[in-house]
């Protein structure tokens, strides 16, 4: 059972964004409107190592966790992540 305080490990899932297609200089590439080109970005799944802060029970819900990255521990860095992408 996951509590505040453990030690945990994050699942986080592969997703895709969308992003301003660039030239190699940096420029962002633009169509005859003047509208930015966008690009779909893939980014792989990885796993993140952290700490639990808290275990929130919402109504109507399912259970979600404060997570604070292991290598970011910042002000204002913690993830509200459900349960199910954490282990301990």
């Amino acid at each position: 059972m996951i509590k505040r305080g453990s030690l945990v490990i994050r699942h986080k899932p592969a997703w895709d964004s969308e992003e301003p297609k660039k030239y190699k200089s940096g420029v962002i590439m633009k169509d005859d409107a003047g509208n930015p080109i966008m690009e779909t970005v893939h980014h792989r799944a990885e796993k993140q190592l952290g700490k639990c802060f808290s275990v929130m029970r919402l109504p109507g819900r399912e259970p979600e966790a404060l997570f604070l990255q292991a290598k970011t521990q910042k002000p204002g860095s913690m993830l509200r992540v459900p349960l199910s992408e954490l282990e301990e």
